[in-house]
C-alpha cells in the first residue's frame, strides 16, 4: 500500500509536491495506526 502511494506520488511529481508528501505521510501513519490495533 505504501509502495502504491509512493508510486502515485512519484507520478504526480511536479505540481503535486505537497500532495506527494501528504500521501506518503498519510499512508505511513494510516498503516502504523492500523497495525497498532484500532480494535
Amino acid at each position: 500500500m505504501a509502495t502504491a502511494a509512493a508510486g502515485v506520488a512519484l507520478w504526480l511529481h511536479g505540481p503535486g509536491a505537497a500532495v506527494e508528501v501528504f500521501l506518503a505521510v498519510l499512508a505511513f501513519i494510516g498503516g502504523f495506526y492500523h497495525r497498532n490495533g484500532a480494535e
